[in-house]
Parts: structure tokens; sequence; C-alpha cells
């Protein structure tokens, strides 16, 4: 599922809080079925005589499902909906572990899209704070300081050392090195 972020929202993170609570919840009763069924437990593998493996594909799949149908009212056609299939399928043909290892497969995918996903937008906004908020130029012979989004094409950029340097653009004068970081 890929995720969408607007651009007046684009410092604010979502939570996947629900999606890896699921992820583990799915984890287990797969973990369990097989447990059980390698030490020949077959009563605890069907508790109300529903076996682990349908509750976990339902579980997980009521999510994939819902994702490929909402892409597919968007006219996006992508992995959710060849996910579901698969799942639809495998649970049509009474292969419940295919179907659960189906979801808990793309379920682990889709965490650990969305851990990298948390970290990168993280990451960024870390990045964005260290930009330095107010520019000093010079203007008709006199040094003010403004508002980084203020400056213009054209206005001169006064930088002294130790500062942040706020906005690209060639040297016209003074030391034309600056040290970068490796």
């Amino acid at each position: 599922m890929q995720y969408k972020v607007n651009p007046e929202d684009a410092l604010a993170l979502p939570s996947f809080r629900s999606l890896y609570a699921l992820t583990a919840v799915v984890g287990l009763l797969v973990a369990a079925d097989l447990l059980f069924y390698w030490l020949g437990y077959e009563n605890l593998r069907n508790p109300f005589g529903v076996n682990l493996s349908l509750i976990a594909a339902l579980l997980g799949g009521a999510r994939i499902v819902y994702g490929a149908l909402k892409a597919l009212l968007d006219f996006d056609v992508g992995a959710d909906l060849a996910l579901a299939i698969a799942m639809l399928a495998a649970l049509l043909l009474k292969e419940y572990w295919v179907g659960a290892e189906v979801v808990l497969i793309a379920m682990i995918g889709e965490s650990l899209e969305a851990l990298t996903f948390s970290r990168t937008h993280r990451e960024i906004h870390r990045i964005l704070e260290l930009r330095p908020r107010v520019v000093r130029v010079r203007r008709e012979e006199q040094e003010i300081e403004i508002p980084a989004e203020e400056v213009r094409v054209g206005d001169t950029i006064v930088i002294r050392p130790g500062e942040r340097v706020p906005v690209d653009g060639p040297c016209s004068s003074g030391v034309r090195r600056s040290i970068k970081a490796r």
C-alpha cells in the first residue's frame, strides 16, 4: 500500500501502530497454527471449529482487500489487488495456510515499508530543522535580516564565519570555499 502525504500535511507523520499490532497478531496466529501442526495438536489448531490460519487470513486479508478495493475505485491497479486475489483464491480453495502465508508476507512487507517511511520522514524533518530561519541580506548598502523564505533572486547574502549557508548561489567576494560534511 502506497502512503500518500498531502503537501499541506507533509510534516504530519501518520501512525502505523495499528498496522504493526495487526501484523503481530496475524504472525502469532500463523506461528501457533504451524506449531500446533508440528506437535500434532489438531484440536488446538481449530478452536471452535475454525482454523487459526483462516482467522489470520481473514483478519489481515480484510485490510488487504479493503486497500485493493479502495485503490481500484481510484483506478489504481497495484500489488494490493494481486495480493487480495491470491488470498481470496486460497481461501476459496480451502488452503487456509496459503492464504495466511500470503497475508503475513504482505503485512510484514507493508510494516517494513511503513517503518522505512517513518524513519525517512523523521530524518528529513530533522534536516529541515537545521536550515537557517533568518538570512542577512545586503540591500541598498545596508545589511538587514529577513526570513529565509523572503530571499529573492539577485539578493546579496552576507555569511559570517561559523554561520550556515542559507541559500545556494555563486560567491561574489571573500573566501569562496565552504567546508562540506562528508
